[in-house]
């Protein structure tokens, strides 16, 4: 079953952009919201062993905050979700712009040919036979050259299957959602470097890298590591990637 796409690619791509700035803005929230959390549980902590009178505020603060958290998680899924959705429908929108093409050139061709074959019934009963519309070239100067003039119905028609090739090629391909970044990095460094891929390219989750990166270095004093991450389907692959703390 061939797909159609009612929208044109430029519109989808559009989409792609407007969720992946969501997606980032909500990633770079998350990531800001997830630091705040053991100073928050440490204050709580604190309030709650004293018998402080602030205690049911900073236990607010607290579950707040990890709400909020669980409503951000949620809403980059389906921002997610959407955008590898509308990366597919823009190879479905190129391919239905091919197929409509060759459909006209179909068309045009059979116009033409309706054209020919009147043509031809008059040459026939002006020649009394039938009438062959060409013939190989062959180059007099002795040459291995031979050319051969195309009637313009058969053109199109190649044309248009060649299109129909192209779409359905274009059907199957595969969204760009797998990759690899190596070098040295702070774990912001590393975000703002996997956002650099844009919204064409689904990359890892920003939230699940930054974690990735800063669990790495906590307990130690170093702010930075040497990495090579690896990605496929999108999703983030720790077992394939590997840091070097520096």
């Amino acid at each position: 079953m061939k797909l159609v796409s009612r929208r044109d690619s430029a519109s989808w791509e559009a989409e792609c952009e407007r969720l992946f700035t969501a997606e980032v803005d909500l990633s770079l929230k998350r990531i800001a919201l997830s630091a705040r959390i053991p100073v928050l549980v440490s204050t709580a902590g604190a309030a709650f062993l004293e018998g402080e009178a602030g205690t049911s505020g900073a236990a607010n603060a607290l579950d707040s905050s990890r709400s909020e958290m669980a409503m951000i998680d949620a809403a980059l899924e389906v921002a997610r979700n959407k955008r590898r959705e509308a990366l597919r429908q823009i190879n479905v929108a190129e391919a239905t712009k091919m197929r409509a093409e060759a459909a006209r050139l179909r068309k045009k061709a059979e116009q033409h040919g309706q054209v020919t074959a009147r043509l031809l019934a008059e040459l026939q009963a002006h020649e009394g036979c039938d009438y062959v519309p060409y013939k190989p070239y062959v180059d007099p100067t002795g040459g291995d050259t031979v050319t051969y003039r195309i009637p313009t119905s058969a053109s199109l028609e190649h044309q248009a299957s060649g299109l129909e090739g192209k779409a359905e090629a274009k059907e199957r391909q595969a969204l760009r959602d797998w990759g690899e970044l190596q070098g040295s990095f702070s774990p912001d460094e590393l975000v703002e470097n996997i956002v650099q891929l844009g919204p064409l390219m689904l990359g890892p989750s920003l939230v699940e890298l930054h974690d990735w990166a800063r669990s790495t270095l906590e307990g130690t004093s170093k702010e930075r590591l040497r990495c090579r991450i690896s990605w496929g389907n999108g999703e983030f692959a720790p077992t394939r990637s590997e840091a070097v703390l520096t």
